[in-house]
């Protein structure tokens, strides 16, 4: 990919895959990554591989992998990066390092779910991609992107190695203030949103681009998440946008990979409805999360339609108006909608004690969902 900015959509886990390796491949310099699941399961392996040949031939490599999500990560696969020269660092480890039990249970929660991988701090790959089999035949986006944002990632990435408890001596020359990264060059038309957690509070900046989103559409907002959580905030910015005549659509899966989320995702189905949006259910697993608003607006990134990715977990988003960047992304959320089943509310079972009482539960652990 040319130096200039530049940038690329790959819709699918296994496109993205193919296209990160032959990034990593050709490392000359570096390679910063930070992801929540990698496992090395038979898709992980030939990645630890790369990743290992590419720090004997003298390549920076670092790699901040989330404890929970990467918990099933061997000892094997570390040692063996570790002893090629790869930098290593797990995100908020399970140990018990609190004062108090409550305040580990709190702390347990947040977790490292972005997704980002930047080689030769020049080609970057931003999205919902995890390294693990069980994603092979899934549907999702990872935003190839060149030049200045590349850079400007690695700034932020050597900020969430730190945090992970990485070497700062070893990511010293990113965190300069001279590097690159800190530039506001494309601030202005592609910007990069991290979300940082934090105790549950109303601000956050990852909800706010998807109320920006229905706020700033005159048309139509097509919006895709595996997961679906919305909190009464954004029930009431999906009203408001129906009823200024917008067409409001959510994609999600018929059936999602997580079967407690396929349990929360039903719940929500009616008041989503009543919001006046359409729900489009997916035949397979598409584990994408992006949004566009009109020919004017698009992200795509790590965030989830959940309290969890607004308020909790660190996610990464990369946002743009740029003209062709959203036209490239709302033909991929179009041909994915005119593939779905609508859902309406008449295909709904009629409420019940027990879905009333799923609701009453779901109320409770919204939260953390």
């Amino acid at each position: 990919m040319e130096n200039a900015f530049a940038y690329r959509f790959h819709a699918t886990t296994r496109d993205a895959w193919q296209a990160m390796a032959a990034a990593i491949a050709a490392a000359r310099r570096s390679i910063f990554w930070e992801v929540y699941i990698f496992l090395d399961d038979a898709e992980g392996r030939p990645f630890v591989d790369l990743l290992c040949e590419r720090a004997r031939a003298g390549v920076e490599v670092r790699l901040v992998l989330d404890a929970v999500g990467s918990f099933s990560f061997s000892r094997k696969a570390v040692g063996r990066l570790e002893a090629a020269g790869v930098s290593v660092e797990f995100f908020n480890r399970l140990a018990r390092n609190q004062r108090s039990l409550v305040e580990w249970m709190r702390a347990v929660w947040r977790r490292s779910h972005g997704k980002v991988l930047i080689v030769d701090e020049e080609r970057a790959f931003l999205g919902g991609v995890n390294i693990t089999s069980g994603a092979a035949g899934w549907l999702d986006l990872q935003l190839e992107v060149g030049g200045p944002m590349a850079a400007r990632l690695a700034y932020d990435f050597a900020r969430g190695f730190v945090a992970a408890g990485g070497d700062p001596a070893r990511v010293e020359r990113i965190l300069r203030p001279s590097f690159p990264g800190r530039s506001s060059q494309w601030q202005e038309r592609v910007r990069f949103v991290l979300g940082v957690p934090r105790r549950l509070s109303r601000r956050s900046k990852v909800k706010r681009l998807f109320h920006h989103a229905l706020e700033l559409a005159n048309e139509d907002v097509i919006i895709a998440t595996p997961y679906l959580a919305p909190d009464r905030g954004l029930l009431r910015g999906i009203r408001r946008a129906s009823a200024r005549g917008v067409r409001v659509t959510l994609l999600l899966p018929r059936r999602t990979d997580l079967a407690l989320m396929r349990w929360v995702n039903a719940v929500f189905y009616r008041p989503v409805l009543r919001c006046g949006a359409a729900l489009v259910l997916l035949p397979q697993m598409n584990h994408a999360k992006a949004a566009v608003a009109d020919d004017t607006f698009g992200m795509v990134g790590s965030a989830n339609l959940t309290p969890r990715s607004f308020h909790i977990n660190r996610e990464a988003v990369l946002v743009f108006e740029e003209a062709h960047m959203v036209a490239d992304l709302r033909a991929i959320l179009e041909r994915w909608r005119a593939e779905g089943t609508p859902l309406r509310t008449s295909d709904l079972p009629r409420p019940s004690l027990w879905t009333r009482l799923r609701r009453w539960a779901v109320e409770r652990i919204r939260g953390w969902l």
